[in-house]
């Protein structure tokens, strides 16, 4: 490392010679259901490709516990994304939006906003509920997964051996069905 290393460097066009070395920030800030919806699925499509080699037989067992956290941290940011998707198709413009960000990381506290506005056009809020109830029992705040300690620096984690396939699975599914009743709304 060197202090004259470049670490950020942005362009304002693009050539054929960099277009592999490049991602498109910020085109959507415009559109703020669609970045949610571009984040959602961004955290989604990075933990299906994790969980892909956590699947594979060729990958070493001592690496599934460092693609595990990977893997429950991103899936659970795109739960949390999607949620915050449908609410803000819900209220495109309303200015409840930023009181709704404001709360947070907590899955339960966003689906107990969001249910009311939403329970009319779907037919499995409860599962829905089951589902982010699971998700909470695990890592309720979004903190569990992202670092080793509390706040008050005692340990998150108790030594558990979750199974990363049926987390995994269930996320999928649950995202799935956030972004499917978010694009419903959209198409209304």
């Amino acid at each position: 490392m060197k202090e004259t290393d470049v670490i950020i460097k942005t362009y304002t066009t693009v050539s054929n010679k960099i277009e592999r070395r490049i991602a498109y920030y910020g085109w959507d800030s415009k559109y703020p259901i669609v970045a949610f919806f571009n984040y959602a699925d961004s955290y989604r499509f990075s933990a299906d490709i994790i969980f892909e080699k956590f699947q594979r037989k060729e990958t070493p067992l001592s690496d599934l516990d460092r693609l595990g956290f990977a893997i429950c941290f991103l899936y659970r940011q795109s739960i949390e994304l999607s949620l915050k998707f449908v609410y803000m198709t819900c209220r495109q413009s309303d200015a409840n939006n930023e009181t709704f960000l404001n709360k947070g990381h907590r899955l339960l506290d966003l689906w107990d906003t969001l249910q009311p506005l939403i329970e009319s056009s779907i037919n499995d809020a409860k599962e829905i509920r089951h589902y982010i109830n699971e998700f909470c029992k695990l890592d309720p705040d979004s903190m569990m997964m992202r670092y080793p300690v509390k706040k008050n620096n005692t340990p998150n984690k108790t030594d558990t051996k979750l199974d990363i396939i049926i987390y995994a699975h269930a996320a999928q599914k649950l995202q799935r069905r956030l972004i499917e009743i978010g694009e419903s709304i959209r198409n209304q």
